[in-house]
């Protein structure tokens, strides 16, 4: 029998893998409503680091707020230093799956590599969803924040991080009956 202990570490092994980061022309932040700050904060250093040369961020209006979550983004990254020549947005998108084909829309067909940037619960949902919808891209690697204040090994102990990770847990095998998402493989650190 499975220790609790074993299972929480193949639960976050499954829904956040640890993947090896590499450099890619083409990143795709993500939007979000929340944890903003923590997002520009990462995505600028991936930026400053070399990891992308262009971003697409996508996210549309959530939640009855007006103003789509690219256009939020990409003013916080432009006032942090990321310049605006780098930065594409797609702000109609309501979802992961509508992140990924509209921004797919936006780029075509040319694009081979990906950078995913998002949040750590939705890390494999992020590279499933692109494998799925998204099928010229033939490599990609993915980079999340965590920004619960508790390891990524103590993912329980922090409510909402536990709540939202086993949601996932929920969300990931109807995806994947739907055809909305494909799985994926990780072989020494990256997406196969």
């Amino acid at each position: 029998m499975e220790s609790a202990i074993n299972t929480r570490q193949r639960i976050i092994d499954y829904i956040a893998p640890e993947l090896e980061l590499f450099r890619c022309e083409h990143a795709l932040l993500f939007g979000s409503r929340h944890a903003q700050a923590p997002l520009v904060q990462h995505t600028k250093w991936l930026f400053d680091q070399g990891y992308f040369e262009r971003l697409i961020i996508s996210g549309g209006c959530t939640q009855g707020i007006a103003r789509p979550e690219a256009d939020q983004l990409a003013q916080r990254l432009v006032e942090a230093g990321v310049p605006a020549h780098v930065i594409l947005t797609e702000c109609r998108s309501r979802n992961t799956g509508e992140n990924v084909m509209f921004s797919r829309e936006m780029m075509g067909s040319a694009v081979r590599e990906l950078l995913l940037i998002g949040k750590i619960y939705a890390k494999r949902r992020y590279a499933m969803t692109v494998r799925a919808q998204w099928p010229e891209v033939k490599r990609m690697t993915c980079s999340t924040i965590n920004y619960f204040g508790v390891p990524r090994d103590r993912w329980w102990h922090e409510p909402e991080l536990k709540r939202r990770v086993m949601a996932e847990t929920r969300k990931i095998p109807s995806y994947l009956a739907s055809g909305y998402i494909r799985e994926v493989g990780i072989e020494r650190g990256h997406l196969v």
